[in-house]
C-alpha cells in the first residue's frame, strides 16, 4: 500500500515548478490529484504520467485571478468526491520589479488576486470538505520573501508577507479539529518566476526533488 492512497490532493500551479514536482511525487504514492493551473499542455503532461503510476488526475484549467470560478470549482469537487485531505496552495505569479511610484496598478490588483486573494477563496470554500477528511491538511507554500523587504518587489513581496499572516490565522482556527495546517519555504528551484526575476542568473537547485519529498511527504504524512 502506499503512503498517499485514497488522499484526493488539490494543487495549484500544478502545471510547472514546484507544484508540478509535489503533484508528481504525489502521483506516485497513489493520490488522486486536482491539478490547477493555467497551461493545458502541460496538465496533461501530467495526466499522462499519473497513468504511468497507475494513479489519476482531475486536471482543471483555471485562472485564479477569475475568483467566482473558485467557487464553481469547490461545489463540483464537493458533488464528485465529496471530501478533500490535502489543498496545496502553491500558484504564484511575479508581478514587476519596480519602484512602488511607477508600479502599475492593475499589475499589482492580479498579483495580489493570486498570490493572496484566490488562496482566501480556495479556504473559504474548500475548508468544509478538508473537514470531512480523516486527516485533512492545508499547506501554504511560500518563499523567504515573505520575511525580507527587499525593494523593488512590490506586490509580490506583499502577498507573500500577507499569506505567511494568512496561514498562521489559518492554523489558529483549525487547532481543535482534524485540519493539520503547515507553511512550506523550500530552497529556491529555477522556475519561471525566479528565471523572470533574476534574469540570466542559476538561482536555485534544479533538481532538489528529495528536499520536496522531504518537506512535503515525509515531514507531513508520517505525522497522520
Amino acid at each position: 500500500m502506499k503512503r498517499l492512497d485514497n488522499k484526493i490532493a488539490l494543487i495549484t500551479g500544478a502545471s510547472s515548478g514546484i507544484g508540478n514536482i509535489i503533484a508528481r511525487k504525489y502521483l506516485e504514492e497513489g493520490a488522486h490529484i486536482i491539478a490547477v493551473g493555467r497551461d493545458l499542455k502541460k496538465l496533461e503532461e501530467l495526466d499522462d504520467y499519473a497513468k504511468f503510476c497507475n494513479s489519476s488526475t482531475t486536471i482543471v484549467r483555471l485562472d485564479l485571478r477569475e475568483g467566482s470560478k473558485i467557487f464553481t470549482l469547490a461545489k463540483e469537487i464537493a458533488q464528485k468526491f465529496n471530501k478533500l485531505d490535502v489543498l496545496i496552495l502553491n500558484a504564484a505569479i511575479l508581478g514587476e520589479i519596480a519602484p512602488l511610484e511607477y508600479y502599475d496598478p492593475n499589475v499589482w490588483n492580479q498579483v495580489i488576486a493570486v498570490n493572496l486573494n484566490a488562496n482566501f477563496y480556495l479556504l473559504r470554500t474548500l475548508t468544509p470538505l478538508i473537514k470531512q477528511s480523516v486527516a485533512g491538511h492545508i499547506i501554504f507554500v511560500s518563499c523567504n520573501m515573505s520575511n525580507k523587504n527587499n525593494a523593488y518587489w512590490g506586490a509580490y513581496s506583499v502577498s507573500k508577507a500577507a499569506l505567511e499572516k494568512l496561514a498562521k490565522v489559518c492554523e489558529e482556527e483549525n487547532k481543535t479539529n482534524n485540519i493539520k495546517t503547515h507553511f512550506i519555504t523550500p530552497t529556491p528551484v529555477d522556475t519561471n518566476l525566479r528565471k523572470t526575476a533574476f534574469r540570466g542568473i542559476t538561482v536555485g537547485k534544479v533538481n532538489n526533488h528529495c528536499e520536496i519529498e522531504h518537506l512535503f511527504l515525509k515531514n507531513i504524512f508520517t505525522q497522520t
